[in-house]
Order: C-alpha cells, then sequence, then structure tokens
C-alpha cells in the first residue's frame, strides 16, 4: 500500500457503510482530529486495519470530468444534449467543460500521486472513441487515451478502465438507442475495438479489425 507518510494507517468509517470511494477520499483528505466532530454528528465509527494487499482507488467518468465535448473529433454523447437542454440541468450548466481533464489531465494524475492512490478507475467516451457509434475509430481519441494511460502507468497509478458509463453517442440514441435490439451489435464492436487497441505504445493503432 503506497499511502502517504502523514496519513494513519487506520482509516475510519462510519457503521455500518462499507468503505467506498467518497468515504475513503473523505478519510484522506481529513485530519484525525476531525473525526471527533464526524462522531458526534453521525454516530458510532469502527477503526479498520486494512491489509497490506488493500489498494486504494479514485473513480471518476468521462463526461463527469473530460469536457472537450466536441473537440479532436468527438461527437455528442447522450450527456452533451440532455445537460445543453435548457432545464434539464440546475442552472443549465452544462458539462461542455467538466473539471477540463482533457487538458489538465497532468495536473489531475499529479493530484492523486500525492494522495497515495494506487489505481485510478476511469471511462473512456464511446463517442470520442467512435464518433459514429460504429465504424472508423477517432485516432485523436485513442492519443489521448494513450497519452492518459501512460501517463498514469509513470506515476505508479494502476489504470482501471471502464469500456461505458452511460455516456453513450447520441448518433446511436438516435437510431433507437438501448431499445434497438442492434445496440448489442454495437457496443460489441465498440468493446472489440477498444479490447484491441494498444493504449500502450506511442503507435497505437487497433491490432485487428472488430
Amino acid at each position: 500500500m503506497r499511502l502517504n507518510p502523514a496519513l494513519s494507517m487506520k482509516y475510519e468509517t462510519i457503521h455500518p457503510t462499507p468503505i467506498c470511494a467518497t468515504v475513503v477520499r473523505h478519510a484522506v483528505s481529513l485530519s484525525l482530529a476531525g473525526y471527533s466532530n464526524l462522531d458526534k454528528r453521525m454516530g458510532s465509527i469502527i477503526t479498520l486495519q486494512l491489509p497490506p494487499t488493500f489498494e486504494f482507488g479514485v473513480a471518476t467518468s468521462a463526461f463527469q470530468i473530460e469536457g472537450a465535448w466536441d473537440e479532436d473529433g468527438k461527437s455528442p454523447s447522450i450527456w452533451d444534449t440532455s445537460s445543453q437542454t435548457p432545464g434539464k440541468v440546475r442552472g443549465d450548466v452544462p458539462g461542455n467543460v467538466a473539471c477540463d481533464h482533457y487538458h489538465r489531465y497532468p495536473e489531475d494524475i499529479a493530484l492523486v500521486k500525492d494522495l497515495g492512490i494506487d489505481t485510478d478507475r476511469l471511462s473512456l467516451s464511446w463517442s470520442r472513441l467512435m464518433p459514429d457509434g460504429v465504424g472508423v475509430v477517432n485516432q485523436k481519441g485513442i492519443d489521448f487515451y494513450d497519452r492518459l494511460i501512460d501517463d498514469l502507468l509513470s506515476a505508479g497509478i494502476q489504470p482501471n478502465v471502464t469500456l461505458y458509463h452511460w455516456d453513450r453517442p447520441q448518433v446511436l440514441e438516435d437510431r433507437g438507442g438501448w431499445p434497438n435490439r442492434d445496440i448489442a451489435d454495437w457496443f460489441g464492436k465498440y468493446s472489440a475495438k477498444s479490447f484491441n487497441v494498444d493504449f500502450s505504445s506511442a503507435q497505437s493503432t487497433p491490432t485487428r479489425k472488430a
């Protein structure tokens, strides 16, 4: 376990809530002195000694953090469409920029590394990798995830990649989305392309046709 030495080796969580990413993030960021107040507000707290093989991770999704919603060949996802529709989100603030992770990922990786995190769960944007939902792969999308994953590995952080986090391409939603049985084939081809792209080299190309 690669933890910031300034942190305690014991982590606390509110009983009976299991450890989850949110609790761990709060436990890491809070000073130990603050737990007495937390105890008063939330009730009983249990202390857990985690095994040496336990891995701390953080989790994000592409739409939540990337921004760059229409850059470098990316097509709109259903969340882009929804968040840009007046009245759909509070204050009509869309996810067009979000955390600007697409441009600022080196800073984000540095923050994660400083926390002593072992693994980063991220998701791929289907509409960034395959703007038409099926067919041609967007090389600029591949290049982005290639740089991101290489930089995570260089920082000693293991990528934990999710293929899909609810942000299917709008073009496929316009063709019926999940109720259209063809989406099983669309998703299968997207998955095959993603699995067979070498994200670990500068020359990132599909290794075989899906």
